[in-house]
């Protein structure tokens, strides 16, 4: 059985510190405007939401975003790069996205579904 998220799916959109996520509209917002993201570039920030505090490694994060296409890791660095140039996120005291050298990345940041499920269990009559 596979093991259940204790959120919604964060396809719905999803807050990240001051940024509201919606991957579904390929953007990001905060107080100051609407970001648009590269929809490779969504699929890379909503595989670490959907797996927040662990580490993601890089032939996942390609295989999963860029599925059925062969590129190199050189695309996965530019979407991480772009990410946090528009997150406004700094490598070396990151806040959101964190190196894990020669493995992957970790989203350090909570990413907090906009719309939550109900998770407690109903009495059965």
């Amino acid at each position: 059985m596979e093991e259940q998220k204790p959120f919604s799916d964060l396809r719905a959109g999803f807050t990240l510190g001051r940024w509201k996520v919606l991957p579904n509209q390929n953007q990001i917002e905060d107080a100051t405007g609407i970001v648009p993201l590269e929809p490779k570039v969504m699929a890379v920030l909503l595989l670490l939401a959907e797996n927040q505090g662990e580490v993601v490694s890089r032939q996942t994060l390609i295989e999963t975003a860029w599925a059925g296409t062969v590129v190199g890791d050189e695309v996965l660095s530019r979407s991480i790069s772009i990410l946090r140039g528009q997150l406004g996120d700094d490598r070396r005291n990151p806040t959101f996205i964190t190196t894990v050298p020669k493995v992957g990345y970790r989203l350090i940041e909570t990413a907090v579904p906009l719309v939550k499920t109900d998770e407690t269990p109903q009495p059965v009559p």
